[in-house]
């Protein structure tokens, strides 16, 4: 919305610099604008990588008519455009006439030119096509359309990070469950005893350090864990194992 209320105030003091100076129709003239005051709604929305303008305003100002040499003529009054949008390509201006000091005849004829012609020349300078195009322009210098492409890339790969690591989550669950299961079938497979113990149905201690070790060191290096959200996480290496384990079976199976 500020970029909608500075584009009409430059474009009615450019209009004031330009096409209201030294007026021909009345001696050589001017208008000078104050007191420009925006009301309204104004936004931008950004589709396909182009930016489109949606804006509603109502514009009040003040007018005084000035003589060839810069000094007050005697006429003075306001405008307003009650409705300027971006659908209708010229706006409607109501001017209005406060005063006419001493009753000149300059004075007078500045109070009436402005109904009749000032008004349309406001507002040729504040067209819809032309006002539309500095607020796009001034839009497109404040803000490059390419950090839009970068955020919307970096939110992608936001996304794409999140559902990365919820498949490394379901993959670690995955893996914690057959290892499980593995763990599992080691306390139920049938284990040999020794040669003097016939269908190992004695109770017997069979040592178990070798494939406990080699567990243990291909867990804990397939071992990832998350922190901070999935931006960061650990792994091991160099695992090193010691100390002994055993098994005890009786009939046939480790108890």
């Amino acid at each position: 919305m500020d970029l909608v209320i500075a584009e009409i105030q430059l474009a009615l003091h450019r209009c004031s610099d330009t096409r209201l100076k030294h007026i021909p129709m009345l001696g050589g003239a001017s208008i000078l604008f104050s007191k420009v005051q925006v009301k309204g709604d104004g936004s931008f929305a950004l589709r396909r990588g182009k930016r489109i303008l949606c804006f509603d305003v109502a514009v009040s100002f003040t007018w005084e008519a000035r003589d060839e040499h810069g000094g007050p003529l005697g006429a003075k009054g306001s405008g307003t455009i009650t409705e300027l949008t971006q659908d209708e390509d010229v706006p409607c201006v109501a001017i209005e006439v406060s005063a006419t000091f001493t009753g000149a005849s300059d004075a007078k004829a500045a109070g009436s030119w402005m109904q009749t012609h000032g008004s349309r020349v406001i507002a040729e300078c504040l067209s819809t096509s032309a006002l539309s195009s500095a607020i796009l322009k001034a839009e497109e210098d404040r803000t490059d359309i390419s950090a839009d492409a970068a955020l919307r890339l970096h939110e992608q790969a936001k996304t794409h990070a999140a559902e990365r690591v919820t498949g490394e989550m379901r993959e670690k669950l995955a893996a914690e469950q057959r290892s499980s299961e593995e763990a599992r079938k080691v306390h139920t497979e049938v284990v040999q005893g020794s040669a003097w113990n016939t269908n190992s149905w004695h109770w017997e201690e069979r040592p178990r350090t070798e494939w406990a070790h080699a567990w243990l060191k291909k867990e804990l290096r397939d071992l990832s864990v998350a922190l901070l959200g999935g931006l960061a996480s650990v792994s091991f290496s160099k695992v090193q194992v010691s100390g002994d384990a055993t098994i005890s079976i009786r009939k046939g199976r480790p108890i």
